[in-house]
């Protein structure tokens, strides 16, 4: 029996390659959505963490995490203890992983009008400027005063940076930390690819109308 040519070999090699490259695409788009689905099941418990968190304190939603810990920062004064400040998500405080798929810390931004020690105002309003855009259609998701969104919530996605509206240092945050922040604008999504440079932060937001809806089921308002 002869045994293989250079070439028949060199074939065989080839075509194993090509096999195996074809493979390996369907894998990493699994692993893909199987990170993006991680993600907005962190997201929705971390929404949902937001609304126990002002039931049990107060109407009044946590500040964010400045310094790593897990546990909310109280940078400012009194009575605006985290005016203009996003970070992580203060997951110890909450109680809950508070991480993306990917393994990093979820970006988080209460409205100014909600985290002060008095919490939601009576009557009831947003007015610390938070905003929703779709730069795709330039269409606002949300309204401004006094129906701002109460709370900001975001993973930076495959490229780990904050890309769009929501990198707030406007010059392409190598990684995701914004701690000081005073433009209110975010983005949910713009045209690009995962990982590949374009947009791909997974951004939610909690509605003023959803947390009064649950902090009066809860029978904390008025």
């Amino acid at each position: 029996m002869e045994g293989l040519s250079l070439i028949e070999v060199a074939i065989a090699l080839a075509v194993s390659a090509l096999l195996l490259g074809g493979l390996m695409i369907p894998l990493a788009a699994q692993v893909d959505r199987f990170r993006l689905r991680e993600t907005e099941a962190a997201l929705h418990q971390g929404l949902e963490a937001l609304i126990g968190y002002a039931a049990s304190h107060g109407n009044r939603l946590p500040c964010p995490d400045i310094d790593g810990d897990g546990a909310e920062d109280l940078p400012g004064s009194p009575e605006a203890p985290c005016r203009g400040i996003e970070g992580e998500l203060p997951r110890a405080t909450l109680g809950i992983p508070g991480v993306d798929g990917w393994g990093r810390p979820l970006r988080y931004r209460g409205n100014d009008a909600v985290t002060g020690p008095d919490g939601m105002p009576r009557p009831p309003n947003t007015r610390g400027g938070l905003r929703i855009d779709d730069p795709r259609t330039a269409e606002r998701l949300t309204v401004g005063d006094p129906e701002a969104p109460a709370a900001i919530l975001f993973s930076c996605g495959a490229n780990g940076r904050p890309d769009g509206e929501n990198d707030g240092t406007g010059g392409g945050s190598a990684g995701c930390v914004n701690p000081s922040r005073p433009d209110p604008r975010y983005a949910r999504s713009v045209p690009g690819r995962a990982g590949s440079g374009g947009f791909d932060d997974v951004v939610v937001w909690l509605s003023k109308n959803v947390l009064l809806g649950r902090l009066v089921r809860a029978g904390t308002w008025p």
